[in-house]
């Protein structure tokens, strides 16, 4: 008996200390991410096609023109057609947008840097679309910093979820979507009650496409 109690003290003493001496192993914390600066002459590919319906299929480029002021200009193209302007904030926040032509005043509340898990925001802004203007409150919040598998790869990225709320409907559309530092881009974004759905599909060191589903 005291020759088996002996063994099992020894099992016991050398299990205390493989776990006093074992490197011990911790989830990546998040990282809180600064403001987007992009490169010139980057360019970013995007396709679109219906949530529902994904037959039909309109692609653009972006390239990044220049800063203007605080806010960042690209050069938009849609099926190899003349270029226009897109206005952003430097937190990736839509102001001008021309397919299909937009303004948002002041600005989409997409995003607000920095980023880190636990942030919200929440902005009102007036979207002008033709002759006709709605008044939208956009509340979102970082819920997480994770791997998003995409078609072009498995990236970190934080996930936002947000309701965004037209003045005069009953209920908010429901939004999620990830933004990945290492692209500098909205890497996936949906919505089903704006027939919305968008990721990346391929990357490059010159190029970022997206295919998105429909317009916002």
């Amino acid at each position: 008996t005291l020759h088996k109690h002996g063994g099992s003290m020894k099992k016991l003493e050398f299990a205390l200390a493989a776990l006093l001496f074992a490197t011990p192993t911790f989830a990546e914390p998040a990282p809180e991410t600064k403001e987007v600066s992009p490169a010139t002459n980057s360019v970013v590919t995007l396709c679109r096609t219906g949530y529902y319906n994904r037959e039909s299929v309109q692609c653009q480029t972006r390239e990044f023109l220049e800063r203007r002021g605080t806010d960042l200009v690209y050069l938009v193209r849609r099926d190899g057609g003349e270029p226009a302007e897109l206005v952003v904030t430097k937190d990736l926040s839509t102001k001008v947008r021309p397919f299909p032509p937009a303004m948002y005043a002041p600005h989409s509340y997409f995003l607000q840097f920095p980023l880190h898990v636990g942030k919200s925001w929440q902005g009102t802004f007036v979207q002008t679309s033709g002759n006709q203007t709605h008044q939208r409150t956009r509340t979102a919040k970082v819920t997480g910093y994770e791997d998003v598998m995409l078609k072009a790869g498995t990236f970190k990225a934080y996930k936002i979820e947000a309701y965004n709320q037209l003045s005069t409907a009953m209920r908010p559309a429901v939004e999620i979507y990830f933004y990945c530092p290492e692209l500098g881009v909205i890497c996936s974004y949906e919505s089903r009650e704006f027939d919305i759905r968008e990721e990346v599909v391929a990357t490059s060191r010159r190029e970022v496409s997206i295919g998105v589903d429909a317009t916002r």
